[in-house]
């Protein structure tokens, strides 16, 4: 199947702060054992990635919408320049984002060629979106403009994968009557084992320099605004006064760095009981998963209850059989629930995760808690 040419163009964010690029690299190791892949990237990234052939699109630091898409135009004419290349392609996949938005339709009608959609979420609801059309007076308008175009792009893929039920669903009920149950596969996120995996806590806390007597809550993620940090701050200050040492911990970075970093004087939390690690490789987390007690999942719930959610981490913190809080999302709760990994609360719910925590606590020395800390 090597004579197969795949086009692979994804969504245009920055890839060194997100999960995206670990999705990333493991599908191009999969799909370069049946296709030809030829990647179009941005600049930056051509190092972080492998494929039979690069197509390097420069771009700027896609941290706000405004810079996405100027970085989508130079997709756009990237792509109108390579126009006869990709014309022998087979088949183009798309990462569901600002580029499957603006280019899927065009290479359909203009190429004639098929084009696969992998949707990790939709467009139309996400917070960047509804907050940038806040700024103009027909933002309803302007809404209802991207939701018909991302329901047709929806509509004309010759297949859809996602990563949830919910979400499946919702993109079925976007036109029952359009939207064939074949076309749309459930294609739920996966773990690499072979990093991801139980060690020891001691050994794991002294290589990393934390204390051996404190209880470590950890969070490891993307800083974005569908988590909700809210209420880990609040958590935190709520145990500013424990006589025992719980050190909530945070690794990961994002767009919303500062926002973030601001909320420990918001809440109060006193530094003794808060530890921002900041943005490490992707290979070192194992090593703050399994340094932890229990590890948080929390969600906002405005867009991921639509749509649902099985992010990465969950996959990583079962995989290091490590007890799991997170709240009632439609995916998490049922692989939380369906293999009995942790405990799943209301969203955005402050009395319902400490109610949780308080009851771990009593036991994490207990046999009971070795029975719920197990691998699957």
């Amino acid at each position: 199947m090597k004579n197969i040419d795949m086009i692979i163009i994804p969504e245009i964010i920055e890839y060194s702060e997100s999960a995206a690029m670990i999705q990333l690299t493991e599908e191009l190791k999969h799909f370069s054992k049946f296709f030809r892949v030829k990647l179009f990237i941005q600049e930056k990234y051509k190092d972080k990635v492998i494929a039979d052939k690069l197509y390097l699109v420069k771009s700027l630091k896609p941290h706000s919408l405004l810079g996405k898409i100027v970085t989508g135009l130079i997709y756009f004419f990237t792509i109108i320049i390579r126009m006869r290349e990709i014309k022998k392609a087979h088949v183009i996949y798309f990462r569901h984002g600002l580029n499957s938005l603006t280019l899927s339709l065009f290479l359909q009608r203009i190429l004639k060629l098929n084009y696969i959609l992998e949707v990790n979420g939709i467009l139309s609801l996400s917070d960047e979106i509804n907050r940038f059309l806040r700024n103009y007076p027909l933002a309803n308008i302007l809404a209802k403009f991207i939701y018909v175009i991302e329901y047709n792009v929806l509509k004309h893929a010759a297949m859809i994968f996602t990563v949830t039920n919910q979400l499946k669903k919702f993109i079925l009920h976007m036109n029952p009557l359009l939207f064939s149950k074949k076309k749309v596969i459930v294609v739920p996120n996966g773990v690499n084992i072979a990093i991801f995996k139980p060690m020891n806590k001691n050994v794991v806390r002294k290589m990393l320099g934390l204390p051996a007597n404190a209880i470590v809550i950890c969070f490891i993620g993307n800083y974005a605004p569908w988590h909700d940090f809210d209420i880990i701050f609040r958590l935190a200050a709520l145990y500013n006064g424990s006589s025992r040492n719980i050190i909530f911990m945070i690794v990961g970075n994002g767009k919303i760095k500062e926002a973030i970093s601001k909320l420990s004087s918001t809440y109060n939390v006193k530094p003794k009981n808060l530890l921002l690690i900041g943005p490490v490789k992707h290979e070192h987390i194992v090593y703050y998963i399994n340094a932890s007690d229990f590890c948080l999942a929390p969600f906002k719930k405005r867009r991921t209850l639509l749509t649902g959610a099985m992010p990465l981490k969950v996959l990583e913190y079962a995989a290091c059989g490590k007890i799991i809080i997170t709240c009632n999302i439609p995916g998490v709760k049922e692989v939380v629930e369906k293999f009995f990994l942790g405990r799943v609360v209301k969203c955005e719910e402050l009395s319902e995760y400490a109610r949780i925590i308080d009851e771990l606590l009593k036991i994490i020395n207990s046999d009971r808690y070795n029975t719920i800390s197990v691998s699957y």
